[in-house]
C-alpha cells in the first residue's frame, strides 16, 4: 500500500474515533444514533438493512461512513466511536479481552469478477494463478484481461492465498512489477473492475450485488460463486461476516441486529447476496 493511503485511512480511522469518543462522553447522544462501519464488502447491504430499520424507527439518527475496513471498523467500536463493526473475521483475542463479541450473521460467495460482457464458461486454479502472473493476458475471445490487485495486507489479497496458497509468491512477484492498478478499498475496486473493459478482480459477491454492480461472477472449477451454490455446499470459497459490538452498546445497537437476524432482515441479507445466519 502506497505511504499516502495508508496514513490517509489510518488518519479518517482516528478522526472518527476522536469524534466519536467526543460525542459520547460529552453530550450521552448515543440512544438516538445508530454508527455501523467497518468492511466496505458489507457497505451495501448494510445501507439497505438501515433504510429498512429506520422506516420502523424514524427518530433514529443512523450513520454509515466510508469503508474502514475490518481492522478499522475493529479499532472504532473498540474505541466506542462506532456502535457496530461490520468485519469479515471473528475478534481476535485481544479484541475480546477488552470485551468485543461478535456474532455470524452471514456468509457470501468470495470469488473473481469480471466487466467482460461473455466471461469464459469456467476458471480452474491454474487458470487464476496464471492470470494473477501475468501468463495469461487475454480472454477466450482474444480481448486483454486487466488486472486489478488488492493491497498485500488486504483482506481480500490474504483470503485469496488462504484458499489458493500457490498464489501468494505469485502475488508477491506481480506486486512487485508495479506496473498493475492497486485498489485501496471494496468500492474503489469495484470502479475499477467495472471501469476497465476485460477486467479481473477478487471481490466478495455481496458487494457486487448489493451494490448493483455491472460485473459478473466467474465461474471457478464449474461452480459460479451464488448464494446458491454456497447454501448447497458446492462452492468452498466463502466469506464469513460479523456483528462486533462491546458491552456498553447501546440499545438503537442490539435492535438493528436483531431486526438484521430476522425473518425480514434475513430476506434484505438473501436478496443482497449473502446467505443469511438467523438467531
Amino acid at each position: 500500500m502506497p505511504k499516502s493511503a495508508a496514513l490517509s485511512r489510518r488518519a479518517a480511522v482516528g478522526a472518527l474515533v476522536a469524534t466519536g469518543l467526543g460525542l459520547s462522553r460529552a453530550t450521552g447522544a448515543s440512544a438516538n444514533r445508530l454508527v455501523v462501519g467497518g468492511t466496505g464488502s458489507a457497505l451495501g447491504t448494510m445501507r439497505r438493512l438501515i433504510d429498512a430499520f429506520r422506516a420502523g424507527n424514524p427518530d433514529l439518527q443512523c450513520e454509515l461512513p466510508p469503508s474502514l475496513g475490518t481492522t478499522g471498523g475493529l479499532r472504532a467500536v473498540v474505541a466506542g466511536a462506532i456502535d457496530i463493526a461490520i468485519s469479515v473475521r471473528p475478534v481476535n483475542p485481544e479484541e475480546a479481552a477488552r470485551g468485543a463479541k461478535s456474532v455470524l450473521y452471514a456468509r457470501s460467495p468470495f470469488g473473481f469478477v469480471t466487466s467482460l460482457r461473455d466471461p469464459p464458461a469456467t476458471l480452474t486454479t491454474a487458470d487464476i494463478l496464471d492470470i494473477y502472473a501475468l501468463k495469461r493476458r487475454t480472454w477466450p475471445d482474444g480481448s486483454p484481461i486487466r488486472v486489478i490487485l488488492r493491497t498485500r495486507r488486504d483482506g481480500d489479497s490474504q483470503f485469496v492465498i488462504e484458499r489458493f496458497p500457490a498464489a501468494e509468491p505469485v502475488l508477491e512477484a506481480t506486486h512487485a512489477k508495479q506496473i498493475l492498478p492497486v485498489a485501496q478499498t471494496d468500492q474503489a475496486n469495484l470502479d475499477l473492475a467495472e471501469k476497465l473493459e476485460g477486467s479481473f478482480a477478487s471481490s466478495t459477491m455481496a458487494a457486487v450485488i448489493s451494490e448493483g454492480r455491472d460485473l459478473r461472477g466467474l465461474a471457478i472449477d464449474g461452480v459460479k460463486p451464488t448464494c446458491e451454490a454456497v447454501a448447497a455446499g458446492t462452492y468452498p470459497h466463502v466469506r464469513s461476516l460479523y456483528f462486533v459490538t462491546m458491552p456498553a452498546t447501546s440499545e438503537a445497537a442490539r435492535a438493528f441486529i436483531d431486526f438484521a437476524m430476522s425473518t425480514r432482515g434475513a430476506r434484505i441479507l438473501a436478496e443482497c447476496g449473502n446467505v443469511p445466519v438467523t438467531a
